[in-house]
């Protein structure tokens, strides 16, 4: 009886070492094609993209020293030109409430709202949900 077990039990694990090759044997061939499509299809796109990023940095550059730079260093001068020509028309004499340029100061003032602020009720006891109250509009 005990024999008979015992040989069963060695022809199942025989059988089980059989089929874990088996699935051994899929897992490595689906590695391997995994790592082929890793080689042949990523591999490119990622260098694609990295040689976009590199051109849009080195356009970024170009566009920055070429355009920006320029545009900005004129725009100061031509700032400085102004302050200048406003400084000897006005015969180096200055206002004294002039203290930021014409072209900086608001037209009118912006009108101001006096209104209570909303007020926020305390808790009353542990579970307690705040309660937003707006103040009357009269």
């Amino acid at each position: 009886m005990i024999a008979n077990i015992r040989d069963i039990s060695i022809i199942f694990l025989a059988f089980e070492s059989i089929i874990v090759l088996v699935l051994l044997s899929v897992l490595i061939v689906q590695v391997r094609s995994l790592v082929i499509l890793l080689n042949e299809e990523i591999r490119p796109m990622l260098e694609a993209s990295q040689e976009t990023a590199n051109t849009v940095r080195n356009t970024s550059n170009f566009v920055s020293n070429h355009v920006a730079k320029p545009f900005v260093n004129m725009a100061s001068f031509g700032a400085g030109l102004r302050q200048a020509a406003k400084t000897l028309v006005k015969g180096g004499k200055t206002a004294a409430n002039d203290s930021t340029p014409a072209d900086m100061q608001p037209d009118a003032p912006e009108p101001t709202v006096n209104r209570p602020a909303a007020t926020v009720t305390p808790p009353k006891s542990d579970d307690w949900k705040p309660t937003i109250q707006e103040p009357d509009n009269e």
